[in-house]
């Protein structure tokens, strides 16, 4: 099989899962973006997945990729799986992998060379990438506690008056936004909080600061981008 326009649904339809690695880290948490639970092993291919949740321009992914035949060591063929293949809202799809740079995995250059050839993007998440957003990713695994719950459904009234609330100030901290709905439950203001952040509604410094009750929030743009 070979990653084309005309089987890209196959590409993003899951796997089905059956654990095959005992020895390393399984994380099974929900994805709202998916509405359904994905399961990626260890903790780097974890932290690329709150990457590719948390951001505002991919509007689909796959972390159950089926395999493909790709070209290793120039002329040995192999099935192998990317640890996740995005698609943006503008349609483009990037495939993703954790795999070494130093020295070159010969699987990496297999990828950059298919990617090329098929007209794709190609992302590949090493440790030096992953701990110079160490910041951002630990903030976003706190927001996306608050999000990433089964079950759990959207409130747009709630949402629209907390963004109302928010759009009358300058600036705002989550926990005096909180305070200001004290009819509503705490968890729900917390995750309607935490999905305007998400979607790029609002903005605040979770580049800067590890988030807290006290980050701040604002609907303009308050804070320096990195």
């Amino acid at each position: 099989m070979i990653a084309n326009e005309h089987n890209l649904d196959e590409l993003l339809e899951p796997q089905n899962f059956k654990r095959g690695n005992y020895t390393a880290h399984l994380y099974a948490p929900y994805s709202i973006k998916l509405h359904r639970r994905v399961y990626v092993y260890g903790h780097d291919n974890y932290d690329v997945w709150v990457m590719l949740e948390s951001d505002p321009l991919i509007a689909t992914y796959n972390e159950r990729v089926p395999k493909i035949p790709i070209v290793v060591d120039g002329d040995k063929a192999v099935n192998k799986s990317p640890s996740f293949i995005s698609v943006n809202h503008d349609n483009s799809v990037f495939f993703h992998t954790t795999l070494k740079d130093e020295p070159p995995d010969s699987s990496l250059i297999a990828w950059s060379a298919f990617t090329k050839t098929n007209g794709y993007g190609y992302k590949n998440w090493t440790k030096s990438i992953l701990t110079l957003n160490k910041l951002k990713i630990d903030n976003f695994k706190k927001l996306l506690r608050y999000t990433s719950m089964a079950g759990s459904v959207e409130n747009y009234t709630l949402e629209n008056q907390i963004l109302s609330e928010i759009s009358a100030v300058r600036k705002i901290i989550f926990s005096r936004i909180i305070n200001q709905f004290p009819l509503s439950d705490p968890e729900e203001v917390k995750a309607s909080i935490a999905r305007l952040i998400l979607s790029d509604k609002v903005y605040s410094d979770l580049h800067l600061l590890p988030f807290s009750m006290l980050t701040e929030v604002s609907a303009y743009h308050e804070f320096n981008k990195p």
